[in-house]
């Protein structure tokens, strides 16, 4: 993956709003089936799940309230929703990480809580990490 597209929690802003974020590092990418375990987790663990709409209709999300409601897409985007919280899940495809990004209020678990405990995780690395990222990305990983 192409540093820039895939790293967006990383050194971005979000709607002009600073913002919290964690890389997650799988031991295998992420295949449709490791994508489903992550989202089943999600819907069993948060209050809600939404999927950003791939495609040009902008940020229309769509409730995701089983597997079977997943749009698959090479690039996918869900946000994970729990009280008054919420995080951001940038995932593609046979990547070998996952991104997170919420509001970086410091009660605001949810960017981290989303991978922590995700199947196949073999690090989470915070997205100020930049010497572990750029070592990721010089292995091909990012």
């Amino acid at each position: 993956m192409e540093r820039g597209s895939t790293r967006r929690s990383s050194g971005f802003t979000v709607q002009g709003m600073l913002t919290k974020g964690y890389v997650a590092l799988f031991a295998q990418p992420l295949n449709r089936p490791a994508i489903l375990g992550c989202v089943d987790l999600w819907l069993e663990n948060f209050e809600r799940v939404e999927q950003l709409m791939p495609g040009p209709s902008g940020a229309a999300t769509l409730a995701i309230t089983a597997g079977g409601d997943i749009m698959w897409a090479e690039h996918m985007e869900f946000r994970i929703l729990h009280g008054d919280d919420f995080t951001w899940v940038y995932v593609s495809e046979n990547a070998f990480v996952m991104e997170t990004s919420g509001d970086p209020h410091e009660d605001n678990i949810l960017p981290l809580g989303a991978v922590v405990e995700l199947p196949g995780v073999i690090e989470v690395i915070h997205q100020n990490d930049d010497r572990r990222l750029d070592e990721l990305e010089a292995k091909g990983l990012i």
